[in-house]
């Protein structure tokens, strides 16, 4: 009888420390994505609000469809060109 209940009391210190270690994890988990999300939005609102005060710019170009750049020139981003060569900054 004594040994049915010694492990029964194990079984159930297991069960609770499994228990334990998977809610201790998944608010781990919800804990990293809310930091994720905070520098996520932080950084859009940093591209949108234009508080850098400069971007990058590139005095050459080549013809590259999806990317984006700033020609030193004009300081006016240019669609479907990559930035080659030396570069600056364009303060806005």
């Amino acid at each position: 009888m004594r040994k049915k209940i010694f492990s029964c009391l194990c079984l159930l210190t297991i069960l609770a420390g499994i228990t334990f270690t998977v809610a201790q994890s998944y608010g781990m988990q919800n804990q990293e994505n809310d930091i994720l999300f905070a520098n996520i939005e932080a950084l859009s609102n940093d591209e949108e609000d234009g508080t850098k005060g400069y971007s990058i710019c590139y005095y050459g170009s080549k013809v590259v469809v999806g990317y984006t750049y700033y020609d030193c020139v004009t300081c006016k981003k240019v669609y479907d060109e990559k930035g080659r060569g030396h570069y600056s900054k364009c303060f806005h």
